[in-house]
Order: C-alpha cells, then structure tokens, then sequence
C-alpha cells in the first residue's frame, strides 16, 4: 500500500463519512472496490482477479449462512447485489478501459464473469429457499398433525340443552358441570388428556 492509496482512501472515508444517506451501500461498493484495487502483484495474470472475485464470493456465502433469516430477502438485499456485480463487471471491464494505475488491463473473458455472479446468485437463491423450507418444516413440526375442521372432527361436545354435558373426545373424558367448563375450568380434561397419552 502506497501513501497515494492511503490518501486516496482517506479522502473517500470522509467524503463517505458526510452522506446523508446511502452510507452503507456507497461503504459496500468502495470496498468492493478496494479489494481489487490492493491486490498485490501476482506471477498468474489471473490470479489477481479471481483472487478478489473469490473473496468477495466467500464473504457473500458467509453472510449468508450467518445471518438472520429475514435478513436473507432478496427484495431488501438487491441493492447490495447489484452492486456488487457491477464493481465485478467494472473491473472486468478495465481491459477495455487500459487504467493500469489503478487496475491491471488483462482480466479474464465478461462472459465468465457473469456466469460466476450468476452462479453465485443461484447459491445465495437456493441457500434462502432451502432455509425457508426448513422453517416450513419445524412448524408443521410444531403444528402437529391437521385435521379439517368439520363435523365430526370436534375436540369437546358442549351440550347446554334437554340436559347438561361436556365431552372430551381425545381423551374420552366428560362432565355434567358445564357452567364451571364455560368459565374456564379445564384441568380435568387437561389431566384426562395427559393421562390418556403418557
């Protein structure tokens, strides 16, 4: 790192440090950015950009396997993606560019490119979708088994009239005192319920 790159990035700190808004997204693409551009010299002409395109790739899988799950949407994280890809283009495109100063002219075809950040997209994509079925899952875990509700399919049978009667049809429990039920007296169906399964 030179004192030019270190001034370089010291005047866009507190450039970046002023705006109002967008911080965050300007922050990603500088770094993005910086990535590349700090790359030291390499003996593979390639290396020196799948190196930074590897580590930009690590660093998106990693985020997305540590996040929070409703942090992972694509609709709130497609400004983040996009800029990402474009920086990626951008340096790809530099070839045609020729700033040597800042970034070496030979890179690899655009066509590979995009096919890396396509592929990489699909990962994050599947990786997102895989999560929320698993979510799916441990609810109807949760959930238990579904039954409709339908004649017949009733937990308790409240009868109020000729006589006075509450059953319990899981637990084959009942009783003639429905006032107490109705006010909320339901531990000797919680008991009838409990027994019955242990």
């Amino acid at each position: 790192m030179t004192i030019f790159q270190i001034s370089i990035l010291a005047v866009v700190a507190l450039v970046l440090g002023r705006l109002p808004k967008g911080r965050q997204l300007a922050l990603l693409s500088v770094s993005a950015f910086v990535i590349f551009w700090l790359q030291p010299a390499e003996p593979f002409v390639s290396l020196k950009f799948w190196l930074p395109v590897a580590t930009l790739t690590i660093t998106v899988l990693a985020w997305a396997l540590t996040s929070a799950p409703e942090t992972r949407s694509w609709k709130q994280n497609w400004p983040a993606i996009a800029i990402l890809a474009g920086v990626v283009v951008l340096m790809d495109l530099n070839r045609y560019f020729n700033l040597t100063q800042v970034y070496m002219s030979t890179t690899p075809q655009l066509m590979l490119t995009l096919i890396v950040l396509v592929l990489i997209t699909i990962a994050t994509l599947l990786l997102t979708f895989w999560q929320k079925s698993q979510r799916v899952f441990q609810i109807a875990v949760l959930r238990g088994e579904y039954t409709k509700a339908e004649w017949g399919s009733q937990i308790r049978s409240y009868v109020l009239y000729p006589y006075q009667m509450v059953k319990d049809h899981r637990a084959e429990y009942e009783t003639g005192n429905t006032h107490a039920v109705l006010d909320g007296d339901l531990d000797a169906f919680m008991e009838a319920y409990l027994r019955q399964n242990a």
